[in-house]
C-alpha cells in the first residue's frame, strides 16, 4: 500500500468515493465476510451503503453492472 501511495495511485476507499461522486454506485460489504471477521455496520467506512448476503446483492443489481471485489 505505501508503494501504491508513493507512486501517486489513489486508495481503494478514495477510488470508490470519486466513482460515488460521478454517477450512482451502490458499495454493499459482504455479511460472511463481516461475520468471519467480527465486523458490525458501525466498523464500516461511511461511503458504504449496507451489508449484503452474495445472494441479495446479485438479485438488487437487477440489469445493472457489478463490481465484486
Amino acid at each position: 500500500m505505501d508503494s501504491l501511495r508513493r507512486a501517486g495511485q489513489a486508495s481503494w476507499a478514495e477510488t470508490l468515493r470519486q466513482a460515488k461522486d460521478l454517477g450512482e454506485v451502490d458499495i454493499q460489504a459482504c455479511s460472511l465476510s463481516m461475520d468471519l471477521l467480527h465486523l458490525e455496520e458501525s466498523d464500516l467506512d461511511p461511503l458504504v451503503d449496507g451489508v449484503e448476503g452474495v445472494t441479495a446483492f446479485y438479485l438488487a443489481t437487477g440489469d445493472g453492472q457489478i463490481v465484486f471485489i
